[in-house]
């Protein structure tokens, strides 16, 4: 079993890469996290450092794992 992580641009991917079986859930949450925060603005990074807003939160529970918002990044296992 591995991951498979895909970037989209609203609905369209953008890019996909696959990792190993190795990583766990919570890894794989914290990547996504990683993933999403290249994206952001110093600003939007102070305020998800001050917890003034949800732009690094897991979106919903379950599988696909979800974080982020245009573009947002989806982690499924195979």
């Amino acid at each position: 079993m591995g991951w498979r992580i895909t970037k989209w641009d609203a609905e369209r991917e953008v890019s996909q890469w696959e990792i190993s079986g190795r990583v766990s859930e919570p890894q794989v949450c914290t990547l996504l996290e990683r993933l999403v925060s290249k994206s952001l603005r110093e600003r939007e990074i102070i305020e998800v450092t001050e917890g003034n807003t949800t732009l690094l939160s897991r979106i919903g529970t379950g599988l696909p794992i979800a974080y982020g918002s245009n573009p947002h990044f989806t982690a499924d296992p195979f």
